[in-house]
């Protein structure tokens, strides 16, 4: 019984990372042909959240990228969310002064 659970616990793992990654691959790519900043903008967003906890290096590269994108375009609230997840990848990395 309990070899049968492990091996569901295994299978789910297993599938759920790779859903994650394909999720990962797809927003990547409609970050490069997005046409539209806005679209962009979310793209940005929901990579930096992903990214957060995980690899707060490249959360934090993702979170520059949307705020520079919200200030061309002058969107006060995507520049804050872009702070605000600027913010958690920096506490993620350990870096609390800056």
């Amino acid at each position: 019984m309990k070899r049968h659970f492990f091996q569901f616990v295994f299978l789910f793992i297993s599938v759920t990372a790779v859903a994650q990654q394909a999720y990962i691959d797809s927003l990547k790519r409609q970050i490069a042909i997005a046409e539209n900043d806005t679209i962009r903008m979310i793209r940005l967003r929901n990579l930096a959240r992903f990214y957060s906890e995980i690899y707060p290096d490249s959360a934090f590269v993702y979170s520059q990228k949307l705020l520079s994108v919200a200030q061309k375009l002058n969107f006060k609230l995507d520049e804050a969310n872009a702070y605000r997840e600027m913010g958690y990848a920096l506490l993620n990395m350990g870096n609390y002064p800056r």
